[in-house]
Parts: C-alpha cells; sequence; structure tokens
C-alpha cells in the first residue's frame, strides 16, 4: 500500500462551488480530520478556487476543519501561489 501524500491541491476551479453547503461543513471537516491523520503530521492541502466570494465560502470551511484536522489548509485564487505555498515546506507533492 502506498502512503498517503503529505500535500494536496483541491483545484475547485471550473467547480461550483456555491452548492458547498455550510450544512456540509462538518461532514467533510470529520472525514478531513480522518484523513488528516493517517497523513501525519506536516500535511498540507491547497485549495483553488475562481474568485473572492468562493474563498469567503471555502474560510468558513476551513475555520472548522481547522478544529478538528491537523492538516493545515490555505485558499488561494492563483494555482500557481497555491502550488509555491505547498512547496515551501518540506513535503510529498
Amino acid at each position: 500500500m502506498r502512503a498517503p501524500r503529505k500535500l494536496a491541491l483541491w483545484n475547485f476551479l471550473g467547480a461550483r462551488v456555491s452548492s458547498f453547503r455550510a450544512s456540509n461543513f462538518q461532514t467533510v471537516a470529520e472525514k478531513g480530520a480522518e484523513l488528516g491523520k493517517i497523513r501525519g503530521a506536516g500535511a498540507k492541502n491547497a485549495i483553488v478556487v475562481s474568485n473572492p466570494d468562493e474563498r469567503l465560502l471555502l474560510q468558513a470551511y476551513t475555520g472548522m476543519a481547522g478544529a478538528l484536522s491537523p492538516v493545515a489548509h490555505e485558499i488561494f485564487i492563483s494555482r500557481e501561489d497555491a502550488i509555491a505555498w505547498l512547496r515551501s515546506g518540506n513535503g510529498d507533492f
């Protein structure tokens, strides 16, 4: 079995992020926390969205996820900035 990656890029460009409801945040955050434990210390998720409104919505999610999971989350509008952030640490991308 292959070890899980420390670094992940969630590319929501072209997705309908507005359909991600606050009522689903807890469920997704709990699943993410389970996976975060497997990924280990130093795990990071870079989330890429299309616009500032989507960024605001995902900031609400990452606030909840951060309370449940050791995984660091950052949100970007630029894919290149997201990749640079992931590569700024020591991890497996």
